[in-house]
């Protein structure tokens, strides 16, 4: 079936999220992404599925995956004047540049962070931001490889070696 709703919109047309979104509602019909751009995935997807070295390592809603994976936000404040960030909060700040300050805070704690730092000085401008799909991708598969390296297999570009691969994870 995808198959022939694909070949009916085919010929010399660009089908484009919006035709893709079209097919899925109007044919009923399931869609099945292979794609690096996150842009696509995340306007398309409601569901997603990774797959490392063969092995379904998510399968779910793309909101579950960036709560389950994605444990921070990003605050960024433009204040007024430079400000000096105490020490307490130095783990956080990942970027200062003049009077633009951006820190990664863990998502518990956003709400009660966001007036301390309005604290340092007078804000021009607050941008809470989600991580990007790309940085939740990147934590899944270096976790994925971290597990499968401990069953004691070892990545070389493209091509896995393993004296012995367990049969089950764990």
């Amino acid at each position: 079936m995808i198959w022939h709703v694909f070949r009916q919109y085919q010929d010399g047309q660009d089908l484009g999220r919006h035709g893709l979104r079209w097919i899925n509602q109007q044919e009923r019909v399931t869609i099945i992404l292979t794609t690096h751009d996150m842009d696509d995935i995340e306007e398309l997807c409601e569901r997603i599925i990774f797959i490392n070295v063969g092995n379904i390592i998510y399968d779910g809603p793309l909101q579950t995956l960036k709560s389950r994976y994605a444990t921070h936000k990003e605050i960024e404040i433009s204040y007024e004047r430079p400000v000096a960030v105490p020490a307490a909060y130095a783990p956080l700040l990942l970027e200062q540049d003049r009077s633009s300050c951006t820190f990664r805070v863990p998502r518990p704690e956003v709400a009660a962070m966001v007036p301390r730092l309005l604290e340092l000085g007078r804000a021009r401008d607050v941008t809470i931001h989600e991580p990007r799909l790309e940085d939740v991708v990147k934590i899944i598969y270096s976790t994925a490889t971290d597990q499968i390296e401990s069953w004691g297999i070892r990545w070389y570009g493209n091509i896995a070696s393993a004296n012995s691969i367990p049969t089950k994870p764990g």
